[in-house]
Order: structure tokens, then C-alpha cells, then sequence
């Protein structure tokens, strides 16, 4: 198998567990809840917000409401024995006081320096092509910020310290640099910081990258992209089978298929067969 472009899904989906990284890359659809769908609906209504002018943050938690309101009805329609009410509303208020803050904390940005958002880049390094879909580059004061949106609840001292060894953000700062002659033609470019922007908390976390930790991580994708394109997948599934989306979609243990056991290999007893769909 071989994998054409990496993009930082696909890395963090091979990290969590080789399996359902195959069942990405054979365009098999995880079936998702709502908490899922929380997260690309906050993403969408940031996109908005950059794209319109909303006067104050009540306009914009208004049109959060509208398109949450969409989101109900779809899955009273097509996933009624799952919908909670009671979830549903927990969420819509959390991502209506995000995204209240949000607007205020980055207003200004519309006016001040240089701003991308919502913008997918790619880049060829070291023989492996990459992408990732940058959510904010915003350039200022002799500075440029790459930032990943979170909806995560993780604390942001606890995600500063791994900041270094996440994929996206690597993957972030190796395309900007091969891409920031294009992005900003007439602009000398300066200190770079890459991070999340941790939305729940309303805190932005930002650190520079050590080409150490640019080194190492490549040097473990190579090796990953030489064992996916000799398929070599562990025998074994990973221990987080239960948070996967597809572990609902293509857990089919009457409906074995062996060709693809023979080929990848049995898991160990009482793992769910997630993977019916990949060698179709």
C-alpha cells in the first residue's frame, strides 16, 4: 500500500491504532456521534466568523444556535436511537460561551497584521509529501503564529508539554517553512511559534520547534510509511478500540473475513473485528 500524501490525520490515526488508520486509507466511513460532530461544528462557525462581519458575540452565538439547532435535527432523523436531548443541549451551551470568548479574545486580529485561516497546505520533505489544513496563520510584530483549533478540555500546561512531539504541529511548521515565500511574498519572515488554540479554556498555547524534534518525528514516519507500503500491520489491535468511530461501523465478528485475516494477521481473542470493510 502506499500512501500518496501524509496528512496529520492520517499520522495521528496510525498512532492510535494502525487499524483504523487502514480503514481511513480505504475510504471506509466511521460511523459518528454527536460530541464529533461538536467539534467540526464549532471549527465551521470560526470559519464564519473570520469570513463575515458579525458586530458582537451574541450575533455569532446566534448563528452557532442555528447551525446546532441543523445538527438536532439531522440526528433525530437519521440516529434517533442515540440522540440525547440532554447531551445535545450540554454541548450547544459550552460551544455558544466558546465561541463568545473566542470573538472577543480575537476580534482584533481582523484588524491587525496578517491573517489566514481555514487554509490547506502542502509541502514535499525529506522524499514525503505532505498536507495539513492550517486553521490560523497569523503574522504580527515581526512574528507569525501557526495555530491548531482544540475543543479538547485538557488543560493547557498538560498540552504545552507534548507540543513538541505532536504530529500536527510538526507537520505545521515543516510545510509553513517550505510555503511562507508564497504565503507572504513581500514580508520578511520572523520568529515562528506553532500551538493550540485550546478553545474550552480560551488560551492560546504556543511554543517554538526544535529541528531535534522535527528530526525525530520524521525519522518514525519514514519508518512508518516503509512498513505501510510492505503492509506490515501488528497482529494485534491497539489498546483504545472502544474511543475508535469504527468500532461501531465494522464490528461484524459473524462476518469474518479471512482473506484479510491470512493476509494481516489474527488479534488476540475478545478484540472486536473492526477492520470488515478495509480489504473490500
Amino acid at each position: 500500500m502506499k500512501i500518496e500524501v501524509w496528512s496529520d490525520q492520517k499520522v495521528m490515526s496510525y498512532l492510535f491504532c494502525p487499524y483504523s488508520f487502514l480503514l481511513r486509507v480505504s475510504n471506509s466511513e466511521p460511523i459518528r456521534g454527536i460530541t464529533s460532530k461538536y467539534g467540526i461544528a464549532i471549527h465551521d462557525t470560526i470559519f464564519e466568523f473570520w469570513e463575515h462581519d458579525f458586530k458582537d458575540p451574541s450575533e455569532l452565538s446566534d448563528f452557532w444556535w442555528d447551525y446546532w439547532d441543523r445538527i438536532r435535527k439531522e440526528e433525530l432523523e437519521k440516529n434517533p436511537w442515540r440522540f440525547r436531548e440532554s447531551e445535545w443541549k450540554e454541548l450547544g451551551e459550552r460551544g455558544a460561551r466558546i465561541l463568545e470568548d473566542f470573538y472577543r479574545k480575537n476580534v482584533w486580529k481582523k484588524e491587525r497584521g496578517k491573517l489566514i485561516t481555514f487554509r490547506k497546505l502542502g509541502a514535499n520533505y525529506e522524499g514525503l509529501n505532505l498536507s495539513v489544513k492550517f486553521d490560523e496563520i497569523f503574522a504580527c510584530d515581526g512574528e507569525v503564529h501557526l495555530v491548531d483549533y482544540t475543543t479538547t478540555r485538557q488543560h493547557p500546561k498538560q498540552v504545552h508539554k507534548r507540543l513538541s512531539t505532536h504530529p500536527t504541529i510538526l507537520m505545521m511548521y515543516v510545510i509553513f517553512k517550505k510555503a511562507s515565500h508564497i504565503l507572504f511574498p513581500d514580508e520578511e519572515i520572523g520568529e515562528i511559534k506553532v500551538g493550540k488554540n485550546m478553545l474550552y479554556w480560551n488560551e492560546e498555547v504556543l511554543r517554538e520547534v526544535a529541528e531535534e524534534d522535527v528530526k525525530r518525528f520524521f525519522s518514525t514516519l519514514k519508518g512508518i510509511d516503509k512498513k505501510v507500503r510492505n503492509d506490515e500491520f501488528p497482529p494485534n489491535f491497539g489498546p483504545r478500540c472502544k474511543r475508535c468511530y469504527f468500532f461501531t461501523a465494522h464490528w461484524k465478528s459473524s462476518r469474518r473475513d479471512r482473506t484479510f485475516l491470512s493476509k494481516y494477521g489474527k488479534p488476540e481473542v475478545g478484540y472486536p473485528l473492526i477492520f470488515q470493510q478495509a480489504s473490500s
